[in-house]
C-alpha cells in the first residue's frame, strides 16, 4: 500500500479524488476550484490528508481533515475534523481505513495538531470506535414549525429527512456585509461558553465558510448584538431555515432570540426554522421557550485526542456543538 499528501499542486490528484468521491457517494462530481477553495484557503491552514493506492497504483480511498480552533479550559487547542473519508469497493477489508490513519495521526503530531473531532455516519461510526475514538453522544435536532395544520404532525415530521438547501451560483454581498457589519461593531469578542469547549470562531473563518465560495443561500439576520446565520432551503417544498449559528457578545434573552426569530419569520417567511446541537448547549433551553421542540438526533459525534492532556480535556469538558461545524460545505 502507498499514500500519497494531498496538497494544492497536484491538480491530477485532485481531480482523480474528486471523480472517485462521485462515484463512492452517489453524486454530483464538486470541482477543482471547490476543492482548491475548501481543502487549501481555510484561515486556520489547509487540509492533512493523504491518498491510499495499492502496490501497483490502483486508487483504495481518502481521508482528509480540516482545520479549526477549539477554545475551552483557558486554552486554545489547534483541532482538525475530517471532510472526506472514503474507500473503493475494490480495497475493503485490507485495512485502507486504519493505515490512512495511523499516517494522518503523525503528520498531525508533526503539524502541531492537538486532537481531532468527528460527525462519522453509520458506516464510518464503529471504524472510528475501533482507531480509539470517544463516542461522546447527545446530538440534538430542534424544529419549531409555524403552521398549526404541520404541528399537529410533528412526530411525523420530525423524522423526516428530505430538507434540501438552496443552492447559489454567486456570492450575497448583502448578507456578507451584514455579517462585517456585525464584526466591525463588536469585533472578535464573542461570548465564549464558560465550563464547555467551543470552536474559536473569528470574522476571517466566518467569511471564508459563509461567503467566499458559491454553495448554498445563507441569511444574517442582526439585531442588538446578536447574528443569526441561517442556510435557506425547503422540507416537503415549504421553506425552512436552517440556523447555522448564532453569535453574541454575551448570552441572549428568551425575548431577544424570539425577536430574531421574528425578524427572519417576516423578512423570508418559512415554514420551518430548525437547530442541530449539543444536548448541553445553552441555547437549547432558551429556543425551546421560543416555540422550538428538541428530539434526539442520529448524529454521531466522537473525539481523539493526539496527547494526554487533550485527551482528556476533550473526553471529559462538554462540548458546544452546532451545524455550522458538521454541515457538508
Amino acid at each position: 500500500m502507498k499514500f500519497v499528501k494531498i496538497d494544492s499542486e497536484n491538480k491530477e490528484l485532485q481531480a482523480l479524488l474528486l471523480k472517485k468521491a462521485a462515484e463512492i457517494h452517489h453524486r454530483k462530481a464538486d470541482t477543482l476550484e471547490w476543492m482548491q477553495w475548501k481543502y487549501f484557503s481555510s484561515p486556520f491552514g489547509p487540509v492533512i490528508g493523504f491518498a491510499a493506492f495499492s502496490d501497483d497504483g490502483n486508487f483504495w480511498g481518502e481521508c482528509t481533515y480540516g482545520r479549526m480552533q477549539i477554545q475551552g479550559n483557558n486554552k486554545i487547542y489547534h483541532a482538525a475534523y475530517s471532510y472526506q473519508t472514503m474507500t473503493d469497493a475494490s480495497a475493503r477489508r485490507k485495512g485502507v481505513f486504519k493505515n490512512l490513519h495511523h499516517q494522518l495521526f503523525e503528520a498531525m503530531k508533526e503539524a502541531g495538531v492537538d486532537g481531532i473531532f468527528n460527525f462519522p455516519n453509520n458506516n464510518s461510526f464503529q471504524p472510528f470506535l475501533s482507531l480509539g475514538y470517544k463516542p461522546l453522544e447527545g446530538i440534538m435536532q430542534g424544529l419549531k414549525i409555524n403552521s398549526l395544520l404541520l404541528l399537529k404532525n410533528f412526530y411525523r415530521l420530525r423524522n423526516q429527512k428530505n430538507f434540501s438547501p438552496d443552492s447559489v451560483n454567486q456570492i450575497n454581498a448583502k448578507e456578507k456585509n451584514k455579517l462585517i457589519e456585525f464584526f466591525d461593531k463588536h469585533g472578535d469578542k464573542l461570548y465564549v461558553y464558560p465550563g464547555f469547549l467551543s470552536p474559536r470562531y473569528t470574522k476571517e473563518f466566518l467569511l471564508w465558510r459563509f461567503f467566499s465560495f458559491p454553495l448554498f443561500d445563507y441569511k444574517v439576520v442582526l439585531y442588538k448584538d446578536i447574528a443569526l446565520i441561517a442556510r435557506m432551503g425547503r422540507r416537503f417544498g415549504l421553506p425552512e431555515a436552517q440556523i447555522m449559528e448564532i453569535l453574541f457578545t454575551q448570552l441572549p434573552s428568551v425575548s431577544d432570540i424570539k425577536q430574531v426569530l421574528n425578524m427572519l419569520q417576516k423578512e423570508l417567511k418559512p415554514v420551518f426554522f430548525s437547530f442541530t446541537c449539543s444536548n448541553q448547549h445553552p441555547l437549547k433551553p432558551i429556543l425551546a421557550r421560543s416555540g422550538m421542540f428538541f428530539f434526539k438526533s442520529k448524529i454521531h459525534f466522537c473525539v481523539y485526542g493526539l496527547n494526554d492532556a487533550t485527551k482528556i480535556d476533550f473526553e471529559s469538558i462538554p462540548w458546544i456543538i452546532s451545524p455550522a461545524l458538521f454541515h457538508r460545505y
